[in-house]
C-alpha cells in the first residue's frame, strides 16, 4: 500500500494536533501486507478446494469468517453489492451507447 495515501487515511483517524511518525506508517504498511497475505492464503485454499481457478470476492469473505473476522463481512458485503450494482449500471449504459 503506498505510503502517502495510507498516511492520509491514518491522519483522518487522529486528532488534528497529533503527529504521525514515518515508522508508524511503515508499521501499518507491514501489517496490511501481512493481513492481505493471510486472508488471500485462506481464500486461495478455499478456491482450490472448490476446483476454482481464480479467487472470488466470496472466497475472500469466506476467508475473513474462517479467520474469526466475521464482524467485517456484513459491511464488506454491502460495499461489494454496491460496487456490483454500479458496475452493472455502467455496463448497461455502455451497451446502450454502442
Amino acid at each position: 500500500f503506498p505510503r502517502e495515501p495510507l498516511a492520509r487515511v491514518m491522519r483522518r483517524a487522529l486528532k488534528p494536533t497529533t503527529m504521525l511518525e514515518r515508522t508508524a506508517v511503515r508499521t501499518v504498511q507491514m501489517s496490511i501486507s501481512e493481513f492481505v497475505m493471510v486472508v488471500m492464503g485462506e481464500a486461495t485454499d478455499h478456491a482450490i478446494n472448490h476446483n476454482c481457478r481464480s479467487v472470488s470476492a466470496e472466497d475472500i469473505l469466506w476467508a475473513l469468517q474462517e479467520l474469526g473476522l466475521e464482524v467485517y463481512t456484513p459491511s464488506l458485503k454491502t460495499l461489494l453489492d454496491k460496487f456490483r450494482a454500479q458496475s452493472h449500471a455502467s455496463q448497461q449504459g455502455q451497451s446502450r451507447g454502442n
